[in-house]
């Protein structure tokens, strides 16, 4: 059987945030990796195998790092995360594709000293031999289990449950329930100390004489209260401006900045902008936030260069990313496609820079918004036929100055708008002298936003080929 090229592609640290009913994934950075598996089947594929894949593709270390593997379903709504833990998890995780066969980005996350372990990697209180009362942590030896069963106390039954012999000879010290043969009469009652984690046992002290307990005595263990800390520690833009960057114009800084605002999931306010300066400080400024970004024009200079940057963010990570809903425009798309695709006019199609600008920015855009981008995106290389038609006196004076005899012409209307163009170069009217007397003339529709007819004469030469004479737009 022919091995199967399986690809799985992932990122690399990031964390879950939920918007009404979905839950979305943000990235910390925009890089994506990719893994590719050649087996027979997917069921080959193991937890371990992939983890191994996942660890030697970053590059740590897989025996002191522990990973956390998850990813959202395309076939579920609504969006939610699913855990990878075992090899049937990666089964289920290689095999849920929509319909264009597609699957999920896998996302990898580090699991920190402090974060809880998942429930399947935790053994069960019999398996580690701990009792209600002790810390889990330590292990209890089993002289000081015995010591306590001697003393009488009995923990995991529930009251008004009777203890029978034959029950209570099926002692194990190694789990939960302890029993006692004592009756409540032959055993005073000892006093409860706090435990070690500071947590006091809340026992209703008229349930201790009740005769239905039979001595037994039972432990409620509160849960911990976490408070949020309150010292925010100051993360950086990922901008990576200098003082002194020059710029062509002020949309590559905000291009710049919108990008980096997506990326790093922080809110933006503008304090002025104009077309001699552009000032933009942190949305969460009124809390106390630092950031902030100056960029005024150059004196006679069409560029503009960066005076004051403050780099680093000195509110919260988390209120920053979700204080503000984020919004793609055509502009970010644009200016996605001059990071990516530099120069190009080709670029992917509009639905591959739906997955392409949620896979980046980590920002849903529609079908129609990702088209504008495109065409604004060829628009800023090519130029707009606004600024096409006002260098078009220009661009027929540099054509007359460097191809001699050429001549040219231009018609406005009675509004002083366009409405014909003709050129003919001199090379095309010097060779007309040897052609064939015969002069076609054809004419094509012009595809663009204000139509038009482009209108040319050619003539036949002695091997009876074409050869241009004039052009016409009209």
């Amino acid at each position: 059987m022919s091995n199967v090229s399986i690809n799985i592609h992932f990122d690399y640290e990031g964390y879950y945030s939920k918007t009404g009913d979905d839950y979305q994934w943000f990235p910390r950075e925009a890089n994506l990796y990719g893994i590719l598996f050649r087996k027979s089947s997917m069921e080959e594929i193991t937890y371990s195998m992939l983890v191994d894949k996942i660890c030697m593709k970053i590059g740590i270390d897989e025996v002191s790092t522990k990973l956390k593997l998850s990813y959202i379903p395309l076939v579920v709504k609504p969006q939610t995360q699913s855990y990878i833990f075992d090899d049937e998890d990666v089964y289920v995780y290689l095999t849920s594709t929509d319909k264009e066969q597609r699957r999920s980005v896998l996302h990898v996350e580090v699991i920190k000293d402090l974060e809880i372990v998942p429930l399947r990697e935790q053994l069960s209180r019999v398996e580690k031999g701990s009792s209600v009362g002790v810390n889990y942590g330590e292990i209890v030896p089993l002289d000081e289990q015995l010591s306590r069963v001697e003393k009488g106390s009995s923990v995991g039954v529930k009251y008004g449950e009777p203890i029978s012999s034959g029950r209570a000879d099926e002692v194990n010290f190694g789990v939960d329930n302890l029993y006692s043969s004592s009756r409540p009469s032959e055993q005073p009652h000892e006093p409860l100390e706090p435990l070690e984690n500071g947590v006091y046992n809340n026992i209703d002290d008229q349930s201790i004489d009740r005769p239905d307990s039979c001595g037994i005595r039972e432990y409620h263990e509160l849960p911990l209260v976490v408070q949020e800390s309150q010292f925010i520690e100051s993360w950086e833009d990922g901008i990576g401006l200098e003082l002194g960057e020059e710029f062509e114009s002020k949309q590559a800084v905000q291009d710049l900045v919108d990008r980096a605002s997506h990326l790093k999931c922080f809110g933006v306010a503008i304090v002025n902008s104009d077309k001699n300066r552009y000032v933009v400080k942190c949305r969460e400024s009124l809390e106390g936030c630092k950031w902030y970004l100056r960029v005024a024009k150059l004196k006679n200079s069409t560029r503009f260069s960066v005076r004051v940057y403050t780099k680093m963010h000195t509110c919260s990570r988390t209120t920053s990313s979700t204080s503000y809903k984020r919004k793609c425009t055509p502009r970010l798309v644009a200016s996605l496609l001059h990071k990516d695709f530099p120069g190009q006019f080709h670029t992917p199609d509009p639905k591959s820079l739906v997955s392409l600008v949620l896979g980046k920015l980590a920002v849903p855009v529609s079908y129609s918004t990702a088209y504008r981008g495109k065409q604004l995106a060829v628009s800023d290389i090519r130029g707009s036929p606004e600024e096409s038609f006002k260098i078009v006196y220009s661009y027929l004076y540099m054509l007359e100055k460097v191809n001699h005899g050429t001549k040219t012409s231009v018609v406005l209307d009675e509004g002083k708008r366009f409405k014909y163009l003709f050129v003919a170069l001199g090379a095309s009217i010097e060779g007309f002298q040897v052609m064939r007397k015969v002069i076609v003339v054809d004419a094509t529709f012009l595809k663009n936003v204000y139509g038009g007819v482009l209108i040319f004469a050619s003539a036949r030469d002695p091997n009876h080929h074409h050869y241009p004479i004039a052009f016409r737009c009209s």
